[in-house]
Order: C-alpha cells, then structure tokens, then sequence
C-alpha cells in the first residue's frame, strides 16, 4: 500500500514539474521583428527571447510601409505590400515552399495586423475605397477566406490603432473623428496658428470592439494624441502611448500610460528620456509582468539609407513592472526597426 502511495506521490510530482515547466516555457514567447536595411529591404525576424536566436523568416524588397504577422502552427507569414497592386493590399507566405499569394485587392490600404489564434482570423486596419478618408479594423478568415469589416458605412470615426483579446476576440482600438481632425489641420494652415494658439487635436476615444455583433462601448476618452494600444488577454488592463501635446504643430513628451479597463482610470508608466525617445508600440508580456516597446535610441550612432535619409536606429526594450526598470531585448545595425509584435 505505501508503495502505491509513493507510486502516485511521484507521478503527481512528475505532472506537477511538467506542467509548471511548459507553463514557463509558454510564458518565454517569441518577437516577430520587421526590420529595413539601409537598402530598403524587409526583412522578417522571428526572436526568441529565452535563446536570443533570430531566425530569418524572409527578406523582400520594401514597396511601402511594412507590418506582418505569423500564425502559431508556423506555417504562414502574413504581411502588407503593394508588390503587384497600385494599392497596399494582405499577402500570404507559405514559409515552406516560399510561395506567396495576395488575399485582398479591394481595399484602399492594409496595415497594422493581428492574429487570433482561436478563430484562425487575421485583423488588420483598412482604408475602403470611394468616400472613406477613414480607417476601420477587418478581418480575413484564413479557414474560409471571408473578409469582414466592421462598420463599413462608416465615414467619419476612424481607427488610429487596435490590438486583439485573444481570450475574447474583442478589438481595443483607438478612434477619433477624421472631419475633426482634418478641419483643425485646414484650420492651423489657412490661419498660419502660430505654436502658442494652434488648435488642439481631435479627441481621441479608447473603445472595446465586437466584430461579431459589430458593436462597440467607449471606455474612456482622451485629449491626447494616442498613438496605439495593447490589451492583456485577461481583459483588466491595456496600455497605450500618448503624445502630452495638443497641439498639432509642437513636438511634445511622449508617456506609455497603464490603464485599468474596469474602473478606467490610467496613470503613466515611463516617458521619453535623454536616451531613449519616440516612445511606442507597447505590447505585454504573456505573463502580464511587463511590456516591450520601442524607442529611438540616441546612444547609436546614426544610420543613412540609399535615399540619403539620416536618422538614429531603433531598440526594443522591456519594461518590469516589479522593479520598474527597462532593459534593452533587440537591436540591429545596418537599418532600423519599423514595427514588432508579441507573438502570444
């Protein structure tokens, strides 16, 4: 009898030592890094943060500002170009036989993309052709090639930025009205608005998105100018990048603000330093235990492309909530970081 206690004592703590070492393992998550060289090519660097191996997924001439991502089987890389189209359009890679197709042709543009896992659904911000100066999220179904967009009658709220629950499928997206944005632009031009007075940005709204009854629910709202957001897959927290200045014309302190979704209170977590500036792109941590983000780093030496534009590189970095430090993750000479994601 104590044998078969002992028996199953140690089979629990085998269980036990296997769950709780894939469970960190999965909390050691990848960076899916696009990155321009001086030559003006993409390339897409999938990073191990446990390892701090790159791997190359693929490398292709930049027609246009890229973003990617990957599924979690690794078969695919989605990415944006205009390779064989007037317009920005989605592609897909087959990381095998390195053969690409394009997904879309209808839209005006396709940027910023996200994946969720559970419905093998590809999110991405789009431009509608016609009357539309606005953005709006839309999702390709990879399982069925069905594209769905959300209000797409919609011609004044346009969405800056967005992240994906992967727990929920909800879409944290930044908003704002493009009329009102464009009228204090033409405003700030015709009257040449000197600095001091120039008029403030539109206001800029945090809602949470449900693509499936095509309902939306404002959680709070900003003056600021909110750059881009990420939401935590338990749907408490988010985080999101603002500039301090309203005006549209001076260049103000960026801040990455921690946002409570439940009682909508934000406070600011790290601003622009001597260092390290242009703070953006906040994404957390699968464990919820910081974020990475990136910034411009002055420590590097600047870099120039085949166009002649000089400009300091990019870092990635991480940010702790614990010890509230920051730590650099990734960086690469001969070109410059354009956009990451966590790959959850």
């Amino acid at each position: 009898m104590k044998k078969i206690i002992s028996i199953v004592c140690l089979i629990f703590v085998l269980a036990s030592y296997i769950y709780i070492y894939n469970k960190k393992e999965n909390l050691s998550p990848y960076l899916l890094v696009t990155f321009v060289d001086t030559q003006l090519n993409n390339h897409y660097y999938k990073y191990n943060i446990k390892s701090k191996e790159n791997d190359l997924l693929n490398k292709r001439p930049m027609t246009d500002y890229p973003t990617s991502i990957q599924t979690k089987n690794k078969k695919f890389l989605y990415y944006t170009s205009r390779e064989n189209s007037k317009y920005t359009q989605l592609y897909e890679l087959n990381l095998k036989t390195n053969k690409s197709r394009k997904l879309t042709s209808d839209f005006a543009s396709v940027d910023y993309l996200r994946v969720d896992e559970k419905s093998e659904k590809i999110y991405m911000r789009v431009s509608l052709r016609g009357n539309h100066r606005n953005f709006t999220v839309a999702t390709y179904d990879t399982k069925t090639d069905k594209i769905d967009i959300f209000n797409p009658e919609e011609e004044d709220l346009s969405i800056k930025s967005f992240d994906v629950n992967n727990s929920t499928g909800e879409v944290l997206a930044v908003v704002f009205s493009s009329k009102q944005d464009y009228e204090n632009v033409d405003k700030a031009n015709k009257n040449q608005t000197p600095l001091e007075v120039a008029p403030q940005v539109a206001p800029h709204y945090l809602k949470l998105i449900n693509l499936s009854t095509n309902k939306s629910k404002t959680l709070c709202t900003l003056n600021k100018d909110v750059l881009d957001v990420s939401i935590y897959s338990n749907g408490n927290k988010a985080l999101f990048t603002a500039n301090d200045n309203h005006d549209l014309i001076s260049y103000g302190q960026r801040k990455i603000y921690l946002l409570d979704i439940k009682t909508q209170r934000y406070n600011p977590i790290i601003k622009d330093s001597s260092n390290y500036m242009d703070i953006s792109s906040p994404n957390f941590s699968i464990d919820g235990n910081g974020f990475y983000y990136i910034a411009t780093n002055f420590n590097c030496e600047p870099i120039s492309d085949t166009t002649g534009i000089t400009i300091y590189p990019k870092v990635i970095l991480y940010y702790d909530f614990s010890t509230k430090d920051s730590k650099e993750v990734w960086f690469k000479t001969n070109g410059n970081i354009r956009n990451f994601v966590v790959l959850r």
